[in-house]
């Protein structure tokens, strides 16, 4: 890298995988969904179809239907208790000793989660005992300690401080956008109307 001062961390990037570390706290704090797929029950309607005299696009439809009907949402359950060791954890090399058991957490099987928690578990120790950490151990609160703990991860996979990417990211969690979002397009739809209303009237 030449001299100069030193290149910020994108806070579209930041977001993006703050996002996604908030998400897998979340599965770890509460469980997750994820469907799984039937192989015997697929088995079982594929040779249903092999053994009908159908056409190409009937099989094609049905072959799809089958998909669907060998697909099962189950629930995974959560491990709060490992969250709460993590939130309590002193030295980086606890954090390091929950993530060898994180092939059993409630997370993708391709998530980096674990990976990052690893590689800089000094930073999430530090994180943890940053004065603006969310200290309550309300329920409500926790949400908001995920979030802040997201961030300051996101930030130490960047190369950035906890306050930078604090800063960077925002403090509104990612369902609270995805609420506002939500809620706002029919304000904004209202206010077009009623502007477009007065134009016409004038």
């Amino acid at each position: 890298m030449g001299a100069g001062r030193p290149q910020k961390a994108d806070p579209g990037a930041l977001y993006a995988v703050a996002h996604q570390l908030y998400w897998d706290f979340r599965g770890l704090a509460e469980g997750r969904s994820r469907y799984w797929f039937d192989q015997k029950k697929y088995a079982e309607l594929s040779r249903e179809m092999e053994e009908a005299d159908l056409d190409l696009p009937t099989v094609d439809f049905y072959k799809r239907e089958a998909i669907a009907e060998s697909r099962t949402l189950i629930r995974i359950p959560g491990e709060p208790d490992v969250l709460k060791e993590l939130l309590r954890a002193s030295t980086p090399q606890a954090v390091r000793d929950l993530c060898a058991d994180a092939r059993n957490w409630p997370i993708s099987p391709a998530s980096m989660f674990p990976v990052y928690l690893k590689e800089h578990a000094s930073d999430f120790v530090a994180a943890t005992n940053d004065p603006r950490f969310p200290r309550s151990d309300r329920p409500s609160n926790r949400l908001k300690q995920l979030w802040f703990l997201s961030r300051a991860l996101a930030g130490a996979v960047f190369g950035v401080k906890t306050r930078t990417a604090i800063n960077l990211v925002g403090s509104m969690r990612p369902e609270q956008v995805f609420h506002e979002s939500r809620d706002g397009k029919p304000a904004r739809k209202q206010r077009k109307r009623r502007h477009k209303s007065r134009v016409d009237i004038k």
